[in-house]
Parts: structure tokens; C-alpha cells; sequence
């Protein structure tokens, strides 16, 4: 027990330093989504968000390499708690102080909820990081006084000092930074496009599926919740529910637990098949990440969708997939690509993918496509979206007899 109490300290020290060593390498991995997440807090000006990740991947590198080849570690850990800190503080105020963002744009608002939801696993996180580093700096000498292994390797040098300065190990950890962030940007398109070709083509095979349906049910499309709500997909295999009230729209986002059983043999609300490469979770309802979601425009009439035309719930029916008037500009499932997204107060370009009712599949800036129905699916008992033109291409003007985009 006194060999291990003795070690403990050491190892948390060594534990918090390889915690932030891991950070760091992650965050120059994933430099660019790094960069995204940091545009989204209101502490720190658009224009330096590149500046300020780049600071914080360098910094996390230095100062964990500074602790494990031994030069300065005093000043290591004291830089490393202080980071930890600023970061811990900066954060809790972002998500506890600053509250969610007021640019209107969905991406932004499902990442704010997704961060306020593990706030406190963050917070706690943190907090036992710096325990680690407070024995760090405990056991280490102070500013100007070498570790015991760099005075070791000095004294078996006869007279001269052995090892690697300060300077240099700064600027080879620098360099190799540099040369990683150098590296990693060249690859960072190859791998959108691969995400990109993913996430299209599990869009061709969904619309492949939904025409299997209609083959199924007399060409109507998939529709799995009465208008009342009181019947409902849930469950694994597709099990109805009854007596609680679902909205009726809710099907855009429960499309996979009612087919799955049936056409989806074995996969059961799987990432890889329901969602979009870049979601991070499959649980139902987590804002970090969503199925890819389905028109509205197919499970209610297209009188719902003209103004002069719209009754409400009643208008609320099956519809067949030969009434609609453009199938190479007619969406049918979508996503939005929250990775690549450039908003300011005058613009919103955000990348959709889409899959069309001809069974097509492509991508297209949200901007570019036609205004959905103002207002969305309304104010009824049943709705679930009161965005013009949200989900992407849901709430097509004139419904199935319209379109989502001019020409392809």
C-alpha cells in the first residue's frame, strides 16, 4: 500500500499531462471540425477562430512535450492548469452565460443544445484534470531548478551540458505542428468527398426502399402515424404504440423505426444505414445527430401546401408517388451538412444533401434551393416544424406538385 501511495501522485501527474497530450493530437487531426466548434462561440471574433484553434493545438503540444522529455516541467504543469482553466472558464460561459445563438440557424442551435447537455461530464472532466496537474506541479521543482532526470543526464556529461534546450525543443515541436496542420489540410478534402459519396449514396438506396414501398401499397408513400397521433411507430421492429399522442410530422423523424422491420431486415436503427456519415449518435431525439429526415410534402395533400388551399388536419393523406409533377426536383429525404456551414447576418450557406424522388442524389448550398411554405407545417395540433425550410425541401410550395430547385 506505501509503494502505491507513492506512485500515485507520479501517475496522476503523468495522467494529466498525457491527457492533454492526447487532446492536442486530436484536435490537429480533426482541425478543421476543431475550427467549426470554435465559430460557433460568441467570446471569439470570426476572424480569429483559425488563429485561436491553431494557438490552443500548439500549446496543448508544447506543453505536454515540455513535461515528457523532461525540460522545464514546473512551468509545463502551471501552463497546462492555467489552460485548462481559461478553457473550463470560457466554456461554462459560453453554454451557462451566453445561452444559445440568436443567428436562427439550425445547425448552430442543435450544437448548442448537444454542448449544454455535457456541460456538466465537461466540467467534471476538467476538474479531475487539473487535480492531476496540481500534483504535477507538487512534485516537480520550480521555475530554473532542473528535473531530476535532466540533472542526472547533466552530471553524467563530465563537465557539459547534455540534452535539448528550451528553445529547440520548442521549435521542433513547432515545426512538426506546422508540418501536421501542413498534412492533414491536403488530406481534409479527400476525406469530405469520401464523406460526401457515403452519404449520397445511402440516399439512393433510401429512395430505392421508399419506391419498394409504394410498390408494396399501391403507390402510396410511407406514411406511419395517424393524423390524430394516436398511433404511432416505436420500438425496435416497428412496434406501433397506442393511446399517446405523436405529432403527426414526427414521421419525418421516425421513418427508420417503422421501416425497418420490413425492409430493413437486421439493422435495426443503425448508424451506418439511417444516418449521415458525420452524425455522431443514434440515439432518438439527441441533437447530435439526426436520420436523415423526410418530406413532409409526402404524408399530407398538395392542397395543404398552397395558401389559399390549406384546411388543416384533414388534409393530412396518403400521397401517391404518380402524383408528382417533378421527381428529378422533388426532395424526398434530407440532411444538412452542420460541418460546413459559413453564417454571418446577411447570408446562410449551409450544404444539404439530398435524395430525390426520381432516385437520384445530390448536393446543393440550402440557398439555392426554392422558399418552402412560409410558416412550415402551421400551428396545428400535429405539427413539429414551424420553419419555412426546415427539414431541407420538406415544405415544398404546392407540395408533391412543385419543386425544391429551379433545374438540375
Amino acid at each position: 500500500m506505501a509503494i502505491i501511495m507513492n506512485c500515485l501522485p507520479s501517475f496522476l501527474a503523468h495522467l494529466g499531462m498525457l491527457t492533454i497530450f492526447v487532446a492536442g493530437v486530436g484536435k490537429s487531426l480533426s482541425f478543421a471540425s476543431f475550427v467549426i466548434s470554435l465559430g460557433a462561440w460568441s467570446l471569439i471574433p470570426p476572424a480569429w477562430t483559425g488563429v485561436v484553434a491553431a494557438g490552443v493545438v500548439v500549446c496543448e503540444l508544447t506543453v505536454s512535450g515540455l513535461w515528457f522529455v523532461g525540460v522545464y516541467r514546473h512551468a509545463a504543469a502551471i501552463a497546462a492548469a492555467g489552460m485548462v482553466a481559461i478553457f473550463t472558464v470560457a466554456y461554462a460561459y459560453e453554454v451557462l452565460v451566453s445561452g444559445p445563438p440568436t443567428c436562427e440557424c439550425m445547425g448552430r442551435y442543435l450544437a448548442f443544445r448537444a454542448e449544454e447537455n455535457r456541460v456538466t461530464e465537461l466540467l467534471a472532466r476538467n476538474a479531475m484534470i487539473l487535480v492531476c496537474l496540481a500534483f504535477a506541479i507538487r512534485r516537480v521543482p520550480a521555475v530554473g531548478k532542473p528535473s531530476a532526470q535532466v540533472a542526472g543526464v547533466r552530471r553524467a556529461g563530465a563537465g557539459h551540458v547534455a540534452g535539448f534546450t528550451l528553445v529547440e525543443v520548442l521549435m521542433v515541436i513547432a515545426a512538426v505542428s506546422i508540418l501536421a496542420g501542413l498534412i492533414l489540410t491536403s488530406l481534409g478534402p479527400a476525406r469530405a468527398s469520401a464523406t460526401t459519396a457515403s452519404s449520397l449514396s445511402r440516399l439512393r438506396q433510401h429512395t430505392a426502399v421508399f419506391h419498394a414501398y409504394g410498390a408494396d401499397h399501391r403507390d402510396g408513400m410511407p406514411r406511419f402515424i395517424n393524423p390524430d397521433g394516436t398511433h404511432g411507430p416505436w420500438g425496435p421492429h416497428g412496434r406501433y404504440l397506442q393511446g399517446e399522442r405523436l405529432p403527426y410530422f414526427i414521421q419525418s423523424n421516425l421513418w427508420p423505426i417503422a421501416m425497418e422491420h420490413g425492409y430493413y431486415t437486421g439493422h435495426r436503427w443503425r448508424a451506418d444505414v439511417f444516418y449521415p456519415p458525420w452524425a455522431k449518435s443514434v440515439e432518438l431525439g439527441n441533437a447530435a445527430g439526426s436520420p436523415y429526415l423526410y418530406a413532409a410534402t409526402s404524408v399530407s395533400r398538395p392542397e395543404f401546401w398552397i395558401e389559399s388551399e390549406r384546411t388543416g388536419p384533414d388534409q393530412w393523406k396518403t400521397v401517391r408517388f404518380g402524383e408528382v409533377a417533378f421527381p428529378s426536383q422533388k426532395v424526398i429525404l434530407s440532411a444538412i451538412d452542420h460541418r460546413v456551414v459559413i453564417h454571418d447576418d446577411r447570408s446562410r450557406d449551409e450544404t444539404a444533401h439530398l435524395g430525390w424522388i426520381d432516385g437520384s442524389a445530390s448536393t446543393s448550398r440550402v440557398g439555392d434551393l426554392e422558399p418552402g411554405y412560409p410558416g412550415g407545417e402551421g400551428r396545428f395540433e400535429g405539427s413539429w416544424s414551424f420553419i419555412a425550410d426546415w427539414p431541407a425541401g420538406s415544405h415544398t410550395r404546392a407540395g408533391v406538385r412543385g419543386r425544391d430547385i429551379a433545374a438540375r
